[in-house]
């Protein structure tokens, strides 16, 4: 992932404790929205998050050849990149900025890459089945430019992206910008893909926030630091207002080939 030059990244991303990272993200380590059968007003237990998070990458299944040569842009803590090689049988490489994130998934066994995917064009693969994008986009600044790149070396694109419905530079302390979903699939066609699908997930997703939220609440308040806070900011922030969250900030999922 990456961004401007005067917002760290991998500091962003790094500095809170792997421990506290993983009581917040459970067991898997997804760092995504998860995608729920239906609303969760009494709380979600651990189990029941796991297993949406879980869903929201095995719902991507459908667009990924089985075996297929995946490249993870942003592949965050593995969790996703996991899934894939173990149950989808698909070949994985993974980049991140983050400097923790990277030496975790090597830990997982993960074939990964430290580098940020706007500057390191030599990172790239000559040639993939698919792009594969789950939630990172929204941290690029130079979305096209990343895109074009993808397409020469990708057959299909598998992206579920946060979109907003007015731009904003400065989401999420800084690390993200959101377009509005029409401007994202004009880019995308731009960038010589064609649009085969495009959904809006946000209200299933909706769960994970609860999820998150209680877990950020058995976090010591000295640790609830740096992105974690930031975290804890949006969950409340989605929260207090989840009708008027969802419709302005919808998570799109697009495939394109």
């Amino acid at each position: 992932m990456s961004t401007a030059s005067a917002f760290d990244m991998d500091d962003f991303f790094s500095s809170n404790e792997l421990e506290n990272w993983r009581r917040v993200l459970g067991p898997g380590m997804h760092y995504h929205f998860g995608l729920f059968r239906k609303a969760m007003p009494d709380g979600v237990s651990d189990a029941e998050m796991e297993a949406g998070l879980e869903r929201a990458v095995r719902l991507l299944y459908r667009h990924i050849p089985q075996g297929a040569s995946v490249f993870d842009v942003g592949c965050g803590w593995g969790g996703a990149a996991s899934m894939l090689v173990q149950e989808h049988g698909c070949r994985v490489h993974g980049i991140t900025i983050s400097s923790s994130q990277a030496a975790y998934c090597r830990g997982r066994g993960i074939d990964v890459s430290l580098a940020d995917a706007e500057a390191s064009a030599t990172v790239f693969p000559e040639k993939v089945d698919v792009a594969f994008l789950l939630e990172s986009l929204s941290h690029i600044r130079d979305k096209e430019t990343l895109l074009c790149r993808l397409r020469r070396c990708s057959d299909t694109l598998v992206l579920r992206t946060h979109c907003s419905l007015q731009p904003i530079d400065d989401a999420f302390g800084g690390s993200m910008s959101m377009m509005p979903r029409g401007d994202l699939e004009k880019m995308i066609t731009r960038a010589g893909w064609r649009v085969r699908q495009s959904v809006d997930r946000r209200i299933e997703s909706m769960p994970t926030v609860q999820g998150w939220r209680e877990r950020l609440k058995c976090l010591p308040e000295e640790c609830v630091t740096g992105q974690l806070q930031v975290l804890k900011k949006l969950c409340a922030e989605m929260t207090e207002r989840p009708q008027f969250w969802a419709r302005w900030h919808p998570l799109v999922e697009i495939i394109a080939d």
